[in-house]
């Protein structure tokens, strides 16, 4: 459910801010709710409370691992588009 969530409000910049600010590094959960806030603010409430919740629950390696996925999941959903605009472009 989380990963959803994350390929539907997410857009690409939103993947390299979290990269750079949270994955792979030893944060608190307090500076992890405090980064994440900063990416939110654009974000739905539903989704909001769905991290915070996480979060609250001492889920972080939870979160982690949907957002990877969805990020795997949307640079390939890019891929395709890609491909398949090439493969128009050729048949024209």
């Amino acid at each position: 459910m989380i990963e959803s969530l994350i390929l539907s409000e997410f857009e690409p910049k939103d993947y390299g801010l979290f990269d750079q600010q949270i994955l792979g590094l030893e944060l608190s959960p307090e500076e992890i709710k405090e980064t994440l806030s900063r990416i939110l603010q654009t974000k739905t409430q539903s989704f909001q409370n769905k991290v915070t919740r996480l979060l609250q629950e001492g889920k972080q390696h939870l979160l982690e691992l949907a957002f990877k996925r969805a990020k795997k999941r949307y640079k390939i959903k890019i891929a395709l588009r890609y491909s398949l605009s090439e493969q128009r472009d050729m048949g024209e």
